[in-house]
């Protein structure tokens, strides 16, 4: 091969190389670009589900308050009706 050609080739190598860099860097940063959109919706869907299961949460801890107080207005019930049963007998 001639000098020249011998130019000429490595002139289009270094391009071709230089392309191929390229692409693979705008490759790259579309699929960063990608990830971080990915990121910041599951990052969105999980502060939702935080909010919702603190709601559930309140919910449960109502409920459970609700239950708490009902049960033991029932078993002073219990007890005045045991007091009364035990003072008729006496």
């Amino acid at each position: 091969m001639s000098k020249k050609v011998e130019e000429l080739k490595n002139e289009v190598m270094a391009d071709v190389e230089k392309s191929c860099v390229e692409d693979i860097k705008a490759h790259m940063i579309d699929k960063i670009e990608e990830d971080v959109k990915v990121l910041d919706e599951d990052s969105k869907a999980y502060k939702e589900d935080e909010k919702e299961a603190a709601k559930l949460g309140k919910a449960i801890n109502k409920e459970l308050d609700r239950e708490i107080k009902e049960e033991a207005e029932n078993a002073k019930e219990f007890a005045k009706e045991l007091k009364a049963d035990i003072e008729s007998r006496e």
